[in-house]
């Protein structure tokens, strides 16, 4: 009888902890289970389902670029834009003249174009006077404003080379009239070439500026008509204006 009591406690006792370490186990596995996170819900017949959905990327095509604004002149041509002071300062630290010119024809290569302030800067660097000279031809075509290269040609040491540029430079702008920078001439500049031609000696030299000036397009008659009004004698400056009032007419 006692031996039937023992077996019964032994069986009772295991029946106990074997439910207890199951418990155990479950109370474990609860804890170790991370919580799912719940993005979103879905209606179904009968409730809401708590199962997450599943977030499909979205598909981007290949990125596109807004075009590059081209800017244009009155005349249907590309307005090009002036080089910064940065590449000025690039040109005119240059070891040589070489270098010098290398770079203005990268510039131009590149459809960059210069102010004739800059150009004025960057000639004063030349050693040779007739590396000079070709850096300037090659630096007028692309001159936003060529009514002021005048300043410019004044970085020449020889009166014959200005002389000789500006006849060579006002041909070529009378020959290759199809595309002019726009430039509004402001009151200080042309106030500054004014100044410049009443300085000149003779009417000879103010007849060859004034052309020079008004070969680049950006001048109205009336402000030419201004520019001749520091000649000496009426004569010269009659005849020269009527020159030019010839010239504008055929543009």
């Amino acid at each position: 009888m006692k031996t039937r009591v023992m077996i019964v406690g032994f069986a009772v006792a295991g029946l106990l902890l074997a439910v207890g370490t199951a418990n155990a186990q479950e109370r474990v596995v609860r804890v170790d289970r991370p919580e799912r996170e719940v993005v979103g819900t879905r209606n179904i017949p009968g409730g809401v389902s708590r199962e997450p959905e599943m977030r499909v990327p979205e598909r981007r095509g290949p990125e596109r670029r807004e075009p590059e604004r081209m800017h244009f002149d009155d005349r249907g041509h590309r307005d090009l834009r002036p080089v910064t002071e940065a590449v000025v300062t690039v040109i005119v630290r240059a070891a040589f003249d070489a270098d010098r010119l290398a770079r203005t024809r990268d510039i131009i290569r590149e459809g960059g174009m210069f102010y004739a302030d800059q150009v004025y800067d960057i000639a004063r660097t030349f050693r040779f006077n007739q590396d000079r000279i070709e850096f300037l031809e090659m630096a007028y075509d692309i001159t936003v404003d060529r009514c002021n290269f005048y300043r410019a040609v004044e970085t020449l040491t020889f009166r014959t080379d200005r002389e000789r540029l500006m006849e060579v430079l006002t041909e070529r702008a009378y020959r290759t009239q199809d595309w002019i920078p726009r430039y509004a001439v402001a009151k200080g500049e042309y106030k500054a070439m004014l100044r410049t031609l009443d300085a000149l000696d003779f009417d000879s030299d103010r007849e060859l500026m004034i052309r020079f000036i008004a070969a680049s397009g950006q001048l109205t008659m009336k402000q030419i008509a201004g520019l001749t009004d520091t000649m000496t004698f009426a004569s010269n400056r009659r005849h020269l204006l009527d020159d030019l009032r010839r010239i504008y007419d055929r543009r």
